[in-house]
């Protein structure tokens, strides 16, 4: 695995009570790891495998996020024994967008999973010959030598090593990938955290290994640990002393006024008792004269018309005050 760490470009997500939306940039660093129908190993990688990286761009809104991610893959499989030389290795950049949902949050720690698809272009190279250009011959003792298994060599064929050099070219090649993941995240200070996460990549198209005589699965792990700091202000938790003593469950639902809309929604908290408003909390005016209906002694005035105080229209040739200036009475546009 390896350690990365990631400064975020702004201050960080409200886990608890957050309610804007907030952009930022992350770097990480794992390995991608292959399984498949050449994946002969018994542990899920070896010393040779490559780091893998990936940089994204994330936006979060409550407990949803989206991120379009760019990721640079190698992966392959490297062992050294009995079987047909079918080892491969393979290196590619990845493009992609991937949607997550906090589902579960708890003092310091939540979880997140997520889902998305890449599109992996890669090259895919071999080591099939060894340093002097000459084969490697794969001998049922689990040796690898110099010359072809037989009676006749059995003595004078001498035992080398790959040197994993990968000189075959096989070609470069595409793949649609599905992509699951999940990841845990801790809080181990007021701005500093700590990511374990994995991703699952699945090819929707030709296998990774280019290989299709087999109808075992193929698929990639992308694992890492990552550790990020925040700049900025410092991200509030649950046990911070300044929420103590608040119920957020019960600010998120209050309606001070009782009209129906909360008051995080409402854009006029102080309407009366029983008075009917819109869908934003605001009292209806259903000829829009500016007084609303509660207050309006004619709720249904023709356009055109001076509108008095009461919301009463009135014909403008038959005002009083058309021609004093009188500001008393307004037009209804």
């Amino acid at each position: 695995m390896c350690i990365t760490l990631s400064v975020f470009s702004q201050g960080p997500v409200d886990l608890f009570i957050g309610s804007e939306l907030h952009l930022w940039a992350e770097g990480e660093c794992g390995i991608a790891t292959y399984y498949g129908a050449l994946n002969q190993r018994s542990v899920p990688f070896t010393s040779n495998n490559i780091p893998s990286y990936q940089a994204g761009l994330y936006s979060q809104y409550k407990a949803f996020s989206l991120t379009a991610h760019y990721c640079y893959l190698n992966f392959g499989q490297n062992d050294n024994n009995s079987v047909s030389p079918g080892n491969f290795k393979a290196k590619g950049s990845s493009p992609g967008l991937s949607f997550a949902i906090n589902p579960f949050y708890k003092k310091r720690i939540s979880v997140e999973i997520g889902a998305g698809l890449d599109l992996l272009f890669y090259n895919l190279s071999r080591d099939l010959l060894d340093n002097q250009g000459q084969p490697y011959y794969y001998w049922s003792d689990g040796t690898i030598r110099n010359q072809p298994q037989s009676y006749n060599n059995l003595f004078s064929a001498m035992k080398v090593s790959r040197d994993y050099a990968f000189q075959t070219n096989e070609g470069n090649f595409h793949s649609l990938l599905a992509s699951l993941s999940a990841a845990v995240h801790l809080q181990l200070a007021k701005t500093f955290f700590a990511t374990l996460s994995t991703t699952f990549f699945v090819p929707m198209g030709a296998k990774l290994d280019n290989t299709n005589t087999s109808k075992e699965a193929t698929f990639l792990l992308f694992n890492n640990v990552g550790l990020s700091f925040y700049f900025g202000k410092a991200q509030r938790s649950a046990e911070d002393p300044l929420y103590k003593d608040v119920d957020f469950k019960a600010l998120e639902q209050a309606d001070s006024d009782g009209d129906g809309v909360k008051d995080f929604l409402d854009r006029c908290p102080d309407t009366p008792k029983g008075a009917k408003v819109d869908s934003h909390g605001c009292l209806i005016d259903s000829d829009n004269d500016g007084i609303p209906d509660i207050y309006d002694k004619e709720p249904h005035t023709k356009k055109g018309l001076l509108i008095d105080k009461d919301g009463v229209g009135h014909e403008p040739s038959k005002e009083k005050g058309q021609e004093t200036g009188s500001d008393e009475n307004t037009t209804d546009q």
